[in-house]
């Protein structure tokens, strides 16, 4: 659902003129509802690793999510 999101607001983003209020508000977009709650959530779930197996699995669930938007802004460049 996110990444849905992310990838509409990164072409309308794109698609809108350089500079303007559109671009401006799409762009704000893009940080208040796609980053910024993902990374409040993985601040929340980071704070209850407990060992050092629990810190593998959730930095490779994270590392796993960052390729895939990375991916979303590479294909809409």
């Amino acid at each position: 659902m996110f990444k849905d999101s992310f990838k509409r607001l990164i072409i309308e983003a794109k698609e809108a003129p350089s500079f303007s209020d559109l671009e401006i508000k799409k762009q704000s977009q893009i940080w208040d509802w796609n980053i910024a709650p993902m990374f409040k959530a993985w601040a929340e779930i980071a704070s209850e690793m407990k060992n050092k197996n629990d810190w593998n699995h959730f930095a490779k669930h994270v590392l796993n999510e960052v390729i895939d938007y990375n991916k979303v802004m590479e294909e809409n460049k």
